[in-house]
């Protein structure tokens, strides 16, 4: 039962289907703040679905002796989660950010305890394959409607908007000011990181060779990779073509034993590509000194406002969750319906939030994270790799985005990343 409920979970994980709540703490200013909204996702119902089916593992992996030399690291963060929460501003936004690091600590848990077991990651990968194909669909029918589609994509949590929507996200291509495809997530950004991300993924089960006895999933894994390279082009994020384009030429590279050819055939790949859409690319990073100025000095002045709450609160922060309702004191928003936002930084945010200490334990735990990849030798060197590469993707983004931090689907995608970096076994 728990296996059924989390390969539904990864097949759906894109979706932003859900019940947003608008109690008086997620108000700034008399504004309504999604950050701080308490929201229950479709997704949050299957990953408690898989906490009740998968309980009794859980209380008997607990039990078990071995696990108790863990409770030098789980003690000193209890204690400091304690001390944290007395100098929160809202006790009530800490709470539900915790109770959200809960949810994705047991599910990064149930990845890393049953991958190789009853889980299999090309099975994964299969099923976050089928998603970036519907959300590449979705996508493309956005972008060349130039608003949402509606109907049943509003059961997977599609907004309602139109390229003359106030705030909406637009590009400026060839002189045409166009609406950026959303697909279900709540910005193209996320969009593009979440293809940034998948895309490795299913190129390195195109790569094994074991994907030879499916030839059917072979093709269609293929046409995904095609659609899902678009779909990140069309997300017009720079940061995800970036990240998204190195990982894949490095994936292919190392995981190829031609190395000369390959890289003939790599560079044809980039020769096309750039004579295809170079000009597209070139208006895109030209609007960095245009359009999207301002939207980058906003950008800095909320990763300086953070680095203020950071000397303010040096140790602690100003708790988990409320750094939007801090910020009135730290910076005058001169555009708040867009940019009342968190720092376009996931370690300013955590220091902000969680103090210094709490950016030094997520450190230790992504140093932990990476010790475990190189001294554990049952997992495959490739499959390793692939793992690094993936951890080194979210890192980079984390440097200019915060979603997955603060958004339901780059958590999802977070904690199920570092699960599979976490098993211990060898089985594909």
């Amino acid at each position: 039962m728990s296996r059924f409920i989390f390969y539904l979970l990864i097949l759906f994980l894109p979706s932003q289907l859900g019940k947003h709540f608008w109690p008086d703490f997620a108000l700034v200013q008399g504004l309504k703040i999604d950050y701080l909204s308490p929201t229950i996702y479709f997704t949050d119902i299957l990953v408690f679905g898989l906490f009740m089916a998968y309980l009794p593992k859980t209380l008997g992996y607990l039990s078990r002796l071995r696990y108790l030399r863990n409770l030098w690291i789980i003690i000193p963060a209890a204690i400091f989660l304690f001390l944290s929460s007395l100098f929160a501003i809202s006790p009530a936004l800490f709470f539900l950010k915790l109770l959200k690091i809960m949810e994705l600590i047991f599910l990064g848990f149930y990845v890393s305890r049953e991958r190789g077991k009853s889980l299999s990651l090309k099975k994964i990968i299969l099923l976050l394959s089928l998603s970036v194909f519907y959300e590449a669909i979705l996508g493309f029918c956005q972008f060349f409607r130039q608003a949402s589609v509606g109907g049943l994509w509003w059961f997977l949590g599609e907004r309602t908007f139109s390229a003359a929507t106030p705030g909406i996200a637009q590009a400026i291509i060839n002189g045409e000011l166009l609406l950026r495809p959303y697909a279900t997530f709540p910005h193209p950004n996320v969009l593009g990181g979440y293809m940034a991300i998948v895309l490795p993924l299913i190129l390195f089960v195109l790569i094994n060779k074991s994907t030879k006895k499916k030839p059917l999933n072979t093709y269609f894994l293929l046409l995904t990779t095609i659609l899902g390279i678009i779909s990140l082009f069309l997300s017009f994020s720079r940061t995800a073509w970036i990240v998204g384009t190195a990982s894949m030429t490095t994936l292919i590279f190392f995981l190829t034993k031609n190395k000369i050819k390959t890289l003939g055939i790599l560079l044809a790949v980039f020769l096309v590509g750039f004579m295809t859409v170079g000009r597209i690319i070139a208006s895109r990073l030209q609007t960095l000194e245009t359009v999207d100025k301002q939207s980058l000095i906003f950008r800095q002045q909320l990763n300086e406002a953070s680095v203020k709450m950071i000397l303010d609160h040096p140790a602690f922060g100003v708790g988990l969750n409320n750094f939007l309702i801090a910020l009135p004191h730290y910076y005058q928003l001169k555009d708040i319906t867009r940019f009342y936002q968190p720092a376009h930084n996931i370690y300013l945010m955590i220091a902000a939030e969680a103090g210094l200490l709490g950016l030094v334990l997520f450190l230790f735990f992504i140093l932990f994270t990476l010790r475990h990849l190189i001294l554990n030798t049952l997992i495959p060197k490739f499959l390793n790799s692939l793992i690094f590469i993936l951890l080194c993707e979210i890192l980079f983004l984390g440097l200019f985005d915060h979603y997955f931090y603060t958004l339901q689907q780059g958590q999802l995608l977070i904690a199920l990343v570092f699960g599979i970096a976490w098993s211990k076994k060898a089985r594909l």
